[in-house]
């Protein structure tokens, strides 16, 4: 999170002269959003990765589901629930840390599923 604009902007660069305006343009943040699944055009995806959640939950492993929440229309002012900002403690915890009892699923699973080693 050293360069605005996430993966679109930076995430295959690794040219130190068109890095710098990147790192230059403001301070790292997670925005925390509440968002209506009707307003997003992958609820689809949402609901694979909410079902593969609980399926875990139960024990199973499912493949791991995610989707880019990407909204057609503006999100009103009261959809931020939360902005953590580069030194709030807060902004720490979520880059030192995941929640307790979280799992990759997409690490370590392979023998479970196929009998072979990874």
């Amino acid at each position: 999170m050293a360069y605005w604009g996430g993966e679109v902007a930076s995430f295959w660069t690794k040219d130190p002269v068109l890095l710098s305006p990147l790192a230059a343009t403001g301070q790292p943040r997670v925005i925390e959003l509440t968002v209506s699944l009707a307003l997003t055009r992958h609820s689809w995806l949402a609901g694979k990765t909410v079902v593969a959640t609980f399926g875990r939950t139960l024990g199973c492993i499912p493949s791991k589901h995610f989707f880019d929440l990407c909204v057609a229309t503006p999100l009103r002012p009261d959809s931020v629930l939360r902005v953590h900002s580069e030194g709030d403690s807060s902004f720490r915890a979520m880059g030192l840390s995941y929640p307790e009892g979280y799992v990759d699923v997409d690490i370590g699973y392979w023998k479970e599923l196929t009998g072979e080693d990874d």
